[in-house]
């Protein structure tokens, strides 16, 4: 048996195709390299995202001195936070 590839549009074997529960015959509707594709572009794109996320030093920046002047703030609520889920957990 064959089926097409939503894709690229070709005639192809079943084997060709990925295994899924709600697809027709059991398989999916993109062809195996098709799915390779789209799937390798979309991890692609994730990451440029994330490498031009912190390509941006000025917010790591920021950030650092943030956590330099405000040392003080930020171990006095780690303090209540931990405090709070130690309640909590010792009365589980």
């Amino acid at each position: 048996m064959s089926k097409d590839c939503s894709i690229c549009g070709e005639n192809k074997q079943l084997d060709d195709f990925y295994d899924h529960y709600l697809g027709v015959g059991g398989k999916m509707s993109d062809c195996k390299e098709c799915f390779k594709k789209k799937v390798r572009t979309r991890y692609a794109a994730i990451e440029d995202k994330t490498i031009s996320r912190y390509k941006n030093m000025s917010t790591l920046e920021y950030k650092r001195k943030y956590r330099e002047k405000n040392r003080h703030l930020i171990n006095e609520y780690q303090k209540k936070y931990r405090l709070t889920k130690k309640s909590q957990i010792n009365k589980v």
